[in-house]
């Protein structure tokens, strides 16, 4: 019976140590051949990583940042302006209390260059100590497309501006000239009998100087429009001021 027991104990732990080591190289190979950054983070820094952070980071070799903290490999500041020292300590407590905690970061590549990445920090403990299992997601594609997103919007709000005060333009400028030749047109139709035909010629001939005007300034409003979203070039040009003048004020003239 002791044998047989000593048997049956052996052959338990050869199984459970054969479990652990295949368990032990799952890990390993997942940890390793994994695409996103894998790293293990203690007190000390930095203490493993798979291929994939290295090349992420574009480091040599991985002995050129472990043991180092997180914040060693990070700017300054992050993008919410506080101290990246500070916020990591922060995001490693959340990690710790909650046993989990994603959040976005930047990194700095050996290059110097930004490194955007998305974190997921989860506590660990292996033979006893604990560690912080890290995976960095690289964000930098998404990161560039919701700025483009933000420039378009921008974009569109701005125009979206730009047309709503043409159109205020166009009705403030066009409503004075339409409200005279509208005013001619109606004299000319309700009291016809009482005027004369060079009367009514010269009516005739200032609908045409209104309707004339009109459309020059239809046409200018639609320059300025175009100078406006940039598709029309300044080309300044050298003009008489008080001919301007006395054009503005014949066009003024009927309405006064």
């Amino acid at each position: 019976d002791f044998v047989a027991s000593q048997i049956a104990i052996a052959i338990q732990r050869k199984r459970d140590e054969d479990e652990l080591r295949e368990s032990e190289e799952m890990f390993r190979a997942l940890f390793n051949e994994s695409a996103d950054a894998n790293l293990l983070l203690d007190e000390t820094g930095f203490i493993n990583c798979n291929t994939a952070t290295v090349a992420m980071l574009g480091f040599k070799n991985k002995e050129e940042f472990l043991h180092k903290s997180p914040w060693e490999l990070s700017p300054e500041r992050q993008n919410d302006g506080m101290l990246s020292s500070i916020k990591a300590e922060m995001m490693i407590k959340t990690a710790i209390e909650n046993g989990f905690h994603k959040f976005e970061w930047t990194h700095t590549k050996a290059d110097g260059s930004d490194l955007p990445v998305e974190v997921m920090l989860t506590p660990v403990h292996i033979k006893g100590k604990r560690f912080l299992y890290t995976i960095w997601r690289d964000i930098s594609d998404r990161k560039k497309a919701e700025s483009e997103i933000k420039q378009k919007n921008e974009q569109l709000t701005r125009l979206n501006a730009e047309k709503d005060r043409f159109l205020s333009i166009i009705a403030h400028d066009l409503r004075s000239p339409f409200q005279t030749l509208w005013g001619l047109t109606e004299v000319m139709s309700d009291e016809e009998e009482h005027f004369t035909a060079e009367q009514y010629a010269n009516m005739s001939s200032e609908l045409n100087r209104i309707a004339s005007n009109l459309f020059r300034l239809l046409r200018n409003l639609l320059e300025w429009a175009q100078s406006q979203n940039g598709t029309l070039a300044l080309k300044p040009v050298v003009f008489t001021l008080s001919d301007l003048i006395e054009e503005v004020a014949s066009n003024s003239a009927p309405r006064a």
